[in-house]
């Protein structure tokens, strides 16, 4: 993400990675296709029993216009390894572009490099951010070679972006609102970017998010319930970084710690040099699989659709045997091993997450309710729905709110040693959740505007207006309160 081109690799250790590399995509393809032909058939299967309605357009989110900008500013940030004034803009896509003035007089607008957030963490202290770097840096032992460079932040108010297998960024904020701002967003785009590949829900990511479980557990790397995080490159790329580590923590860095006093930055550097490594040759890779997938799409729907009934028939009889050849063992399952520790289950897991819907819910409500006090004061149906500004990613309490979504530390030491789910299981989900949430809040503040806008041009007097306003609150947090059950379910 923010590391500069090194060489720690000799080329026996280079070739040694792009040969895993190549492994990893080579073992990836046939399954990719198995998983794209059963979820084909589990799409056209369901479609054939119960084709879904289209959804209301009232619910649907707006369509921002292209490069719309959620947030953008010039200021100090550390990339590259060196601190420099540059633009940085984050899209309604929640993608987040640096441009530096020089390149883009050269080069013009389009010379950009796109900050990859997924899995990162975001801290506002270097005191965070020592700990972040310990927890990643835990297997060096003795001095780390003293403070890094991106801790001379030229303002009092630094936000660090750290990726799991790459050098930090540093942005130099000039107050701290500004701070805020940045970091609220930047937690956005981490839980978009994080989440995107199973919030798409289409026949490829679906395909893809199976192949790669299958492919882990091919290799002897699956820990289950946890989820793959980013875009297919990155979700291969940081597959290559797990299963490559302790290769990189015994042969590699033992001969660059030699060679460097300061370790820390040396180890930071060398993950940076894989990780890039890896998502260059998986970015080449990807492109020629989709499109083997893409040519063998027409053939394989004409090869399920006439059969399709009869598969159906056949899978409804396999999973009937199945459950009658293990419904004993089930049930005693079920008695003596799921219900006594299914109430502290419930509490440990229900709870944060009736907390962070219910405190979103209610702080929609207060928006809702400020609209009705102030609306009949207001000149326009703009002034009347400014308060839906306030339910933004920027500010503070829509972060306290989805914050209560997240697991203590002693719920998730229970959880694993009871059930065996491991610690890694709970950030993926929790920004899954997060993300969920956010959108649920922005479809209700949609339909809030379009409802009202219905009316723009009616000439309303305030007890006409007051009682418009209280029947749109009524519907919206109907649809609010089904729409969060959804996503519960």
């Amino acid at each position: 993400m923010g590391g500069r081109h090194t060489h720690h690799l000799n080329s026996r250790q280079r070739r040694y990675i792009t040969e895993h590399i190549a492994g990893i995509v080579e073992d990836l393809a046939p399954l990719y296709q198995r998983h794209y032909s059963s979820n084909l058939l589990g799409r056209l299967r369901n479609k054939h029993i119960e084709p879904a309605a289209p959804r209301p357009l009232i619910l649907r989110p707006d369509a921002f216009p292209h490069g719309e900008i959620l947030l953008e500013g010039t200021l100090p940030h550390y990339l590259d390894g060196t601190w420099r004034h540059c633009h940085l803009q984050v899209t309604n896509r929640f993608t987040v572009e640096s441009r530096n003035a020089k390149e883009v007089f050269r080069g013009g607008w389009g010379c950009k490099k796109e900050l990859i957030l997924s899995g990162c963490q975001i801290c506002t202290s270097i005191q965070e951010h020592c700990a972040l770097l310990e927890n990643m840096c835990k297997h060096i032992t003795g001095k780390s070679g003293g403070k890094m460079a991106f801790w001379d932040c030229p303002t009092e108010f630094p936000v660090f972006i750290q990726h799991p297998y790459s050098a930090p960024v540093c942005l130099a904020t000039a107050s701290h609102q500004e701070q805020t701002q940045w970091a609220n967003i930047l937690k956005a785009a981490i839980q978009h970017q994080s989440s995107a590949l199973w919030c798409e829900a289409s026949l490829e990511s679906q395909a893809f998010l199976d192949a790669v479980s299958s492919l882990k557990k091919l290799r002897g790397g699956y820990q289950r319930g946890v989820l793959p995080m980013g875009n297919e490159e990155e979700v291969l790329a940081s597959m290559l970084m797990e299963e490559v580590m302790s290769y990189l923590r015994e042969q590699v860095f033992p001969r660059i710690c030699g060679l460097h006093s300061r370790t820390t930055q040396a180890w930071i550097r060398l993950l940076s040099e894989v990780y890039q490594v890896a998502g260059d040759q998986i970015k080449a890779a990807l492109p020629i699989l989709k499109e083997k997938l893409s040519h063998c799409h027409s053939h394989l729907e004409k090869q399920i659709s006439p059969g399709l009934q009869q598969a159906s028939l056949l899978q409804d009889h396999i999973a009937h045997s199945i459950t009658e050849d293990i419904w004993g063992r089930m049930l005693e399952s079920l008695l003596h091993v799921i219900t006594p520790r299914l109430d502290r289950t419930l509490q440990e897991v229900a709870t944060p997450i009736c907390d962070g819907f219910a405190s979103t819910r209610r702080y929609f409500l207060e928006t809702c309710d400020d609209i009705i006090d102030q609306g009949p004061k207001c000149t326009s149906i703009k002034e009347v729905l400014r308060p839906l500004s306030d339910l933004g990613l920027r500010e503070a309490r829509t972060w306290q709110c989805l914050a209560r979504l997240e697991m203590g530390s002693e719920g998730q030491a229970w959880l694993q040693e009871t059930w065996g789910v491991h610690s890694r299981t709970w950030r993926p989900l929790a920004l899954k959740v997060q993300n969920a949430l956010y959108k649920v809040v922005n479809k209700c503040a949609v339909m809030f505007r379009r409802l009202l806008s219905q009316y723009s041009s009616f000439s309303l007097d305030q007890s006409q207006l007051s009682a418009v306003l209280y029947r749109i609150r009524d519907k919206v947090v109907k649809v609010c309160d089904w729409l969060c059950l959804e996503k519960c379910m």
